[in-house]
């Protein structure tokens, strides 16, 4: 019986099909909007308010219509090749404008080519910011990160119980313990001074019941060490002060007191306060770069939902597998029953025989099940997951770029339009000179193009702050996405080549397990009791190994040793 909808819903859906799918948006793009702005769930329209969806919706179609007006810009540009040299090429209007007017873009880029003086519109620019000095973490090679171990402490007063992980950072021998809040907290530093950079996120806190569990804290240790060792290899943030003191302070006391002095810690107001390797900021901002963002955010997309997928699939596979194992395990026994039985009723040998190598046979199979389950579902899931959240948080340093890019267009329209009203009025006292420069105000009234290049003074100084971080972040989304592409490029191969070491072994075992049925089945009935227990032999020498290596698997050294 199908399930009716709440009346709730049906309007919500109704109103998507009138807004979206009936004025020919792509759905597929919508959803990915949705997915952006919300994060998990946010393709479920259970998980949106009308009042949220209505307000998403006109800004999804906004921005589409800033997006097509963007393309105009281009091709205009494209088709005017000589006009290229002296325009500003990444202007955009205001997401509010009407597409089609195309008279009001071509006004919009006079303007921008009458005031390039005023608001620093430049194709490239380079500007001294503050230069990061290597740390102990930055002067030391091979660095790793290991969660070596972990304890349960008990909560004082009204504090809860918790837990604390042992951090060992080599080759400096820095040992630490830590606790999820603590996490939290770097990575929360990081984000308030840091965010131009791309940085990777951390598990999120849980109520579960189990959470003292080891197969819990062992699952959360491996995506911290994941992250730590993601800080230690990135050429800004393992030169981070507050990342050497997070792994190097032993003390609780002094831990604690450390964290106070970053209390008010915040990101830089302007460009030249930010900090880079060089010294130097980079400010770049022509059509080539934006098409490149647009482009890193497809791809970023693409990744982030396609790796989702695949793990909803290994999700549904590892209870598949478990099932198929259960089955296969259930098989053994009932066939070690009938040889059993086969036994009690003086069957011939070879019945006898039959039974007990199906028997061998299913229980080899439920085994290696066991084992496919098991690197699947834990190691190569939480790989996809990790890169996963690597894409994840760069789609979030997009979004702060294109937040800036935004506040820079809206602010550079509305200090334009003030301008314009100024001198229409000829209020010359509002006008807000440059200080230390000398203007006669009665030259000035008949000269627009000098007068809008000098007033509002410091609203000018904001426009051009903004225009600089803006094109600052630009370069920084570029900067992390072909970081990204190159870390990859290493630990793809590198991680995807040692889970396929582990299915080539569970392969061959299961081959060997048949070729041992096999030769048992075909020996002569006198030297089947030699090769019964030539195989008991050698299967304990062969499970003892590979207890040993899942063991090793799932503690919490690093990956990929």
């Amino acid at each position: 019986m199908t399930e009716e909808l709440s009346p709730e819903t049906e309007e919500k859906q109704n109103y998507l099909r009138d807004n979206i799918l009936d004025k020919g948006y792509d759905v597929n793009d919508f959803i990915a909007y949705l997915i952006d702005k919300k994060g998990e769930g946010g393709d479920d329209i259970a998980n949106w308010s009308l009042p949220d969806l209505k307000a998403i919706v006109n800004e999804y179609i906004a921005h589409k219509e800033q997006e097509k007006m963007e393309n105009k810009i281009e091709d205009n540009g494209e088709n005017k090749e000589e006009n290229l040299q002296n325009d500003d090429k990444n202007i955009i209007l205001d997401k509010n404008e009407p597409a089609e007017n195309t008279e009001n873009t071509e006004n919009i880029q006079q303007e921008i080519q009458q005031s390039k003086a005023t608001y620093g519109v430049t194709d490239f620019k380079e500007i001294e910011c503050q230069k990061l000095e290597l740390s102990t973490l930055g002067k030391t090679e091979n660095l790793s990160i290991s969660i070596t171990g972990f304890e349960k402490k008990e909560g004082k007063l009204f504090a809860k119980a918790y837990t604390v992980y042992i951090i060992k950072t080599s080759p400096l021998n820095l040992i630490v313990k830590r606790r999820f809040s603590d996490f939290e907290w770097l990575r929360q530093v990081i984000v308030n001074c840091y965010n131009y950079c791309s940085i990777p996120g951390i598990p999120r806190k849980t109520k579960m019941a189990d959470k003292f569990s080891e197969a819990f804290i062992r699952k959360r240790a491996r995506t911290f060490e994941k992250f730590l060792s993601y800080l230690v290899i990135h050429p800004v943030l393992k030169n981070l002060k507050v990342v050497y003191e997070f792994l190097s302070i032993e003390k609780d006391s002094d831990f604690q007191k450390m964290k106070k002095t970053y209390e008010k810690s915040k990101l830089p107001a302007k460009v030249s306060d930010f900090v880079t390797i060089e010294g130097t900021a980079n400010i770049e901002i022509n059509s080539t770069n934006d098409k490149q963002l647009r482009r890193i955010k497809e791809i970023a997309h693409f990744n982030e939902l396609g790796l989702k997928k695949i793990k909803n699939n290994m999700r549904s596979l590892k209870d598949d597998l478990l099932s198929a194992q259960i089955k296969l395990k259930e098989i053994s026994i009932n066939c070690g029953i009938m040889r059993k039985k086969a036994l009690e009723f003086g069957e011939d040998e070879n019945v006898v025989y039959t039974y007990e190598e199906l028997s061998s046979m299913f229980q080899n199979l439920s085994l290696n099940f066991a084992k496919l389950n098991f690197y699947i579902f834990v190691n190569l899931r939480e790989y996809l997951k990790y890169v996963s959240k690597n894409y994840h948080s760069l789609r979030e340093l997009i979004h702060s770029g294109e937040h800036l890019k935004n506040n820079y267009y809206k602010s550079y329209k509305n200090l334009t339009t003030k301008k314009e009203d100024y001198f229409k009025k000829v209020e010359v006292t509002k006008w807000d000179f440059p200080p230390n420069e000398k203007i006669d105000k009665f030259t000035i009234i008949k000269d627009k193009n000098l007068a809008l290049e000098k007033m509002l003074y410091k609203e000018t100084l904001s426009v051009i702050s903004l225009k600089e971080k803006y094109g600052f972040y630009l370069n920084r989304i570029i900067y992390e996405h072909e970081r990204m592409k190159k870390m990859n490029s290493v630990f793809h191969v590198r991680y995807i080549n040692n889970i396929l070491e582990k299915f080539q072994k569970i392969a061959s075992s299961l081959l060997i397990g048949f070729e041992d049925n096999y030769k048992i089945m075909t020996a002569p009935k006198g030297e089947r009791a030699n090769a019964k227990k030539s195989r008991a032999q050698t299967k304990k020498v062969e499970e003892e190994e590979n207890m040993e290596k899942i063991d090793e698997d799932i503690s919490i050294k690093k990956e990929g040793k």
